[in-house]
């Protein structure tokens, strides 16, 4: 009987957590500027703390894919789990933080940051289901034996 790898799957997931490093980028590119005021909009009042949510999950997201990259994921479902509470809170930290209305206002493009998270979080969602089936296949193999 074979021994299942995750050599099969590792290009697959390393894609996966690419895009996500990338996804996270954007919402932090996108976040910049985007208050009302100056010439060119304002950073809104907690960006630096959503900046280093944002560095902090992509270099989770590294440690990851170097795991894969070594056949080692194991914990990668629980990882997993605690990138999309952070991810989930990094956008959060942003919500009527701007100047205005009576409890501050959302920035311009937080609808578009709503749908690049919900886009990362399916990404991640999928990137756990193959970790976890991986991982079974792995301990069926290893019972087998």
């Amino acid at each position: 009987m074979s021994k299942f790898s995750f050599s099969d799957t590792k290009s697959v997931l390393d894609r996966l957590l690419s895009e996500a490093i990338v996804q996270t980028d954007s919402m932090m590119r996108m976040m910049a500027n985007s208050c009302p005021g100056g010439e060119h909009g304002k950073n809104p009042n907690a960006y630096e703390s959503f900046v280093k949510q944002g560095q902090n999950i992509n270099k989770q997201l590294g440690d990851l894919r170097v795991a894969v990259a070594k056949g080692k994921p194991a914990d990668g479902p629980k990882q997993i789990d605690a990138l999309q509470r952070e991810l989930r809170a990094m956008v959060e930290t942003l919500r009527e933080n701007c100047p205005g209305g009576k409890h501050g206002q959302n920035p311009v493009n937080y609808g578009a940051l709503l749908m690049v998270k919900e886009n990362e979080s399916g990404k991640l969602d999928a990137i756990k289901a193959i970790l976890e089936i991986g991982l079974a296949a792995v301990e069926a193999a290893e019972a087998a034996e």
